[in-house]
């Protein structure tokens, strides 16, 4: 995101004064992206850098900078952009990664730090990539850059000109081999190509928002609302830029979660919590993790943008069973407020349709694997609910929302001694105890649990109460058994369910990796790594029968 001018502008008069060095501008410009809503004057006193003295200084030679012409921002350069898309195509960083180091080093740009880093060296310094990488990119965008060795100009060849063994720079004179030109001009054409491709026909709805101002946003037109929740408000965006449909979700003002102190962004606390959201889903890259694009301010507003999943969320397949019907939308909720989940404030007591035990089984798995590689990365959940997962076209799932998530590295900005928080149907017992700090990885391996509970049986656990009666039979007993839903349950299934709600951690499973190899090996007609207590070997005919059905 874009600083403020007043705020580079301190940085810049600091620098140019000798009063800070290039390396704690830096120090600060990064403490600053971690932290958006704080200034980046106060960060350079908190630190020491500064003193109040100095900003009293500042502020004076800031206002007469103010009387000058504004100062334009320049766009990503060709080389850096052409870095950035091979970085992405090739899966060695994440387009929300590359987009955080081009905000940082056009800062960097515009406070006058000189030389400015390359793109490769910020990547490098954030720990996104090892040198051996940058290396390999630096080759990669040498070969489809084509420009002149002496001067950097862009060089091609006309279709008309007879051959020749060297062709002249156009801005130096510099000897270009005739091979060489070619070369580039080909690639100036594919290059052309593409971009003529990327100029697709704007969407009907696209068009239609559009026209209406309060629809556009920065550089995105909101199309419609398709989620609402304490946590923000999410719409199906277009981006304007890079003719893209995406989710788009915002930070709203006011919220039903406010603390009572308030900043430019919102409430503070609400702040804390989102960005602490986008850090935990912004380094996650997984086949069945949402990926976070972008994030940034608009008219003080916190937003960050994903990939738009066509597909339709775990609850709303458990209540209407698999039917392209409802495959329509990115998230089942009611747009008009609300959240969507009817069970936050009545009790459910209508059995869903559900869906086969196979599939059932098959999308936990590729969950619990999402879950296990975002606790690996020093992730927790802590909000795992079929709300929470989103089933595209083709079947996948996708873990989403990480508004309650912990990062380890960071601490925990959702962290309030005494609040609840998450969804009580799914979450363990612990977790109803208030106390945010002692929800961890097991943690999400019961919510885990109690949504493989609800897809296979059509029932959320503890069904028929509300959240107030689950919040206090939790800490005391646990829901009825999964058997009296399904008296005809696999015994194995039973085994996983179980083991996964374990009321005690250390009776859980291990980690999501141990719960997904379980049921691997279910629907391979493998013995569980842990045959439950009693258990007769069964044939793989009956193993089969379990999943078809009786």
């Amino acid at each position: 995101m874009s600083a403020p001018r007043g705020d580079l502008l301190i940085g810049k008069i600091a620098l140019r004064e000798g009063l800070v060095t290039k390396d704690q501008l830096y120090d600060c410009l990064v403490a600053q992206e971690r932290n958006p809503s704080k200034s980046l004057g106060a960060i350079m006193v908190s630190r020491g850098y500064l003193k109040n003295d100095d900003i009293s200084r500042i502020v004076d030679l800031q206002k007469r900078a103010f009387d000058a012409p504004p100062e334009g921002t320049a766009a990503p350069s060709r080389r850096n952009a052409l870095f950035g898309k091979i970085l992405v195509d090739r899966g060695l960083a994440t387009e929300y990664q590359v987009n955080e180091c081009l905000r940082l080093q056009a800062r960097m740009d515009d406070l006058g730090i000189k030389p400015t880093p390359q793109l490769g060296e910020i990547l490098v310094n954030r720990s996104y990539l090892d040198k051996g990488a940058v290396e390999t990119v630096l080759q990669l965008q040498n070969l489809q850059l084509y420009t002149c060795p002496a001067c950097g100009t862009p060089i091609e060849t006309a279709a008309h000109e007879p051959p020749r063994e060297e062709y002249p720079c156009p801005k130096c004179g510099a000897a270009v081999p005739a091979l060489f030109a070619k070369m580039a001009t080909a690639v100036k054409e594919a290059l052309e190509q593409a971009s003529r491709e990327h100029d697709v026909d704007v969407p009907d709805e696209v068009r239609v928002a559009a026209s209406s101002p309060g629809k556009n946003f920065g550089r995105y037109v909101l199309v419609k609302e398709i989620g609402r929740g304490g946590a923000g408000i999410v719409y199906k965006a277009w981006q304007q830029d890079l003719n893209k449909v995406l989710a788009l979700k915002v930070l709203p003002h006011e919220s039903d979660t406010a603390a009572g102190v308030k900043t430019p962004f919102g409430d503070v606390e609400d702040v804390k919590r989102f960005y602490n959201e986008t850090r935990a889903h912004a380094e996650l890259k997984h086949p069945n993790i949402v990926p976070i694009l972008d994030f940034g301010t608009v008219d003080n507003h916190f937003y960050y943008t994903m990939d738009y999943i066509e597909g339709v969320t775990l609850d709303g397949i458990v209540r209407e069973g698999i039917d392209e019907r409802v495959f329509q939308t990115t998230f089942i909720t009611d747009a008009s407020g609300g959240t969507g989940d009817s069970r936050r404030d009545t009790a459910r007591i209508v059995k869903g349709k559900g869906m086969p035990l196979s599939k059932a089984l098959e999308i936990m798995r590729d969950v619990a694997l999402a879950v296990d590689y975002a606790h690996q990365r020093g992730v927790h959940h802590r909000d795992i609910k079929p709300a929470n997962i989103i089933v595209d076209k083709q079947g996948r799932p996708w873990l989403m929302d990480f508004g309650l998530a912990k990062v380890t590295r960071l601490g925990d900005s959702a962290y309030v001694k005494g609040v609840i928080m998450g969804t009580p149907y799914y979450m363990p017992p612990e977790q109803a105890l208030g106390d945010m700090e002692q929800v961890d990885n097991f943690s999400d391996i019961y919510s885990l649990g109690a949504v493989l509970y609800e897809m296979v049986s059509g029932y959320c656990p503890y069904t028929g109460k509300t959240p107030d009666e689950v919040l206090a039979l939790l800490p005391k007993e646990a829901p009825e058994p999964v058997l009296c839903h399904v008296p005809s349950l696999d015994p194995d299934v039973v085994h996983l369910i179980e083991k996964a709600m374990a009321r005690e951690k250390g009776k859980r499973y291990s980690s999501g990796r141990t719960l997904a190899d379980d049921l691997e090996n279910f629907l391979a007609g493998r013995p569980l790594n842990e045959e439950p207590a009693g258990a007769r070997p069964r044939s793989v005919w009956k193993r089969l029968k379990g999943l078809l059905g009786d």
